[in-house]
C-alpha cells in the first residue's frame, strides 16, 4: 500500500514527472542516433557513392537533438503555467529545432550541389566557377523561408512583409529581365544539351564557331576570323542551332563557284576533286565532297566541301584553295562566270 501511494506521489510530483519524460525521451533518441549510425550508415557504405554516407552524417544529429528537444516540451507541460510563457517556452524549443535544421539544410543543399556541378562539368563542360553563385542563392533562399518560419512561430504578422518583398521583387524582376532570360537560357541549354564544349556550332545570322565556354548568362564561340564571339543564352534558347560536331568533331569548309554555260562539267568536277584531296589542311576521312548543284541564269553552280581539324584556318584553307581553282582553271580553259545581263534596244521612231 505504501508502494502504490509512494508511484501516486511520484507522478503527481510535476518535477519528477518532467524528468521522467525527459529521460524517456533522451533513450528513444539515443535508439534513434544508434539505428542511424549502426544500421542506415552501414548499409549506405554498400552504395557505391559517399553521397548517402554524408547525408546521413548531416542528419543523425539534427534528429537526435529534435527528439531530445521535444522531450523539453511535453516535461515542461508538466507544469501548470500561465498560457503566455508556455508559448514562449515552446516558441523558444521550436525556434531552437528550426536553426539545427537550417544549417543541415544549408550543408546538404551544399552537398547536393557539389554533386550536380561534378556531373554538369564532366558532361557540359558549365564551369565551377559559378558554384558560389548557385550556392550563396540556396543559402540565401533556406535563411529567407528560416526568418519567415521564426516570424511565424512567434505569431509575427508577416504579410506586410510578403507584400513589400513581393512589390520589391516585382520591380528587380522588371529590372533584371533580360538577366533572368539569359540565365534561364543558360539553363535550358545545359539541360537540353543541344551542344557542349569543344562543338563547332552555327547559329542564326552566320554566327559559327567552336564553343569555348557556356556560362549562365552568355555563351562564348572562337569564330573561323579568330575572334572570340559572345552570345547571350536568350538568344541561343531561341535560335536554330547546327551542331556540325555531332557528325564529325571536325570544321566544314564550304565553297560555292559558278563557270561558264559552255564548261565541261565533269573536268570541273575532276579539277575540284584532285584540289581538294592534294590540300595539305584537309583530312581524308570524310572525304571532300563535289556537287554540281544547278543551271543558273548564265553559269553552272558547282560545291565544293572540305574538312580540316583546326577551325581557325577555316579562311586560310579558303584562300588557298580560291587561289588554286583560279590558277587550274585557267590552265584548262575554264571560265568563272560573272552576272550577265542581255539588254535589247528598241529604236523607235518619234514623230
Amino acid at each position: 500500500m505504501n508502494e502504490i501511494n509512494f508511484l501516486e506521489d511520484y507522478i503527481s510530483n510535476p518535477f519528477l514527472s518532467a524528468l521522467l519524460y525527459l529521460i524517456v525521451f533522451f533513450v528513444i533518441a539515443k535508439i534513434a542516433d544508434f539505428i542511424i549510425i549502426k544500421i542506415l550508415k552501414r548499409l549506405a557504405k554498400k552504395t557505391k557513392t559517399d553521397f548517402d554516407d554524408r547525408i546521413i552524417s548531416f542528419a543523425h544529429q539534427p534528429i537526435f537533438f529534435t527528439i531530445f528537444l521535444i522531450g523539453f516540451i511535453v516535461a515542461f507541460s508538466q507544469f501548470e503555467l500561465k498560457e503566455k510563457l508556455e508559448i514562449a517556452f515552446n516558441s523558444t524549443i521550436y525556434s531552437i529545432i528550426l536553426i539545427i535544421w537550417t544549417f543541415s539544410a544549408i550543408k546538404v543543399t551544399r552537398l547536393f550541389l557539389e554533386l550536380i556541378f561534378e556531373k554538369l562539368s564532366d558532361s557540359t563542360g558549365l564551369s565551377k566557377d559559378i558554384f558560389p553563385l548557385f550556392s550563396v542563392t540556396s543559402k540565401t533562399v533556406i535563411i529567407i523561408i528560416f526568418a519567415s518560419t521564426i516570424l511565424s512561430i512567434w505569431k509575427v504578422d508577416i504579410t506586410p512583409i510578403i507584400a513589400s518583398a513581393g512589390i520589391a521583387g516585382a520591380a528587380i524582376a522588371f529590372a533584371a529581365k533580360d538577366a533572368f532570360a539569359n540565365l534561364f537560357g543558360g539553363i535550358s541549354i545545359f539541360l537540353d544539351k543541344p551542344f557542349k564544349i569543344g562543338d563547332v556550332i552555327e547559329i542564326e545570322e552566320n554566327q559559327r564557331g567552336k564553343v569555348l565556354n557556356i556560362g549562365l548568362r552568355s555563351t562564348r564561340i572562337y569564330t573561323p576570323s579568330g575572334t572570340m564571339l559572345t552570345v547571350p543564352n536568350a538568344e541561343i534558347a531561341n535560335a536554330r542551332i547546327i551542331n556540325e560536331s555531332l557528325i564529325t568533331p571536325l570544321a566544314k569548309v564550304s565553297l560555292d563557284l559558278r563557270v561558264s554555260l559552255n564548261s565541261d562539267g565533269r573536268l570541273v568536277e575532276k579539277i575540284l576533286l584532285d584540289i581538294a584531296n592534294n590540300y595539305a589542311l584537309a583530312v581524308k576521312e570524310p572525304a571532300p565532297v563535289v556537287r554540281f548543284l544547278e543551271f543558273s541564269e548564265s553559269s553552272l553552280k558547282f560545291l565544293l566541301i572540305i574538312w580540316i581539324e583546326d577551325i581557325s584556318k577555316t579562311f586560310a584553307a579558303r584562300n588557298d584553295i580560291n587561289y588554286e581553282i583560279k590558277k587550274r582553271f585557267s590552265e584548262k580553259g575554264i571560265e568563272i562566270a560573272l552576272p550577265q545581263r542581255e539588254v535589247h534596244i528598241r529604236n523607235e521612231k518619234t514623230e
